[in-house]
């Protein structure tokens, strides 16, 4: 969808480190080793920096907080969009 100017990702070093500590808990669930899961967890995260090289988004960190959400471990998604400043 992306190639098509349909979607344009954007996230956070944040983001992506969250997804890495995500994915890595979950192959470890899924039976794989501590190291195998993050191996693949940390490929997952360079294939999306290899293939989206123009989603980091930085300049972000001063709304962090501002957004009054009910749960505010939650802002961690509206961050990129908020600010839209590809690094």
């Amino acid at each position: 969808m992306d190639v098509e100017g349909l979607y344009r990702p954007l996230w956070s070093e944040v983001i992506l480190d969250e997804l890495e500590f995500h994915e890595t808990a979950k192959l470890e669930r899924r039976g794989r080793s501590a190291a195998a899961a993050h191996v693949a967890s940390a490929r997952l995260v360079g294939t999306m920096r290899e293939y989206f090289d123009d989603a980091l988004v930085t300049g972000w960190e001063p709304l962090e907080g501002t957004f009054s959400l009910p749960d505010p471990d939650e802002s961690t998604s509206l961050r990129p969009p908020s600010s839209a400043v590809p690094g």
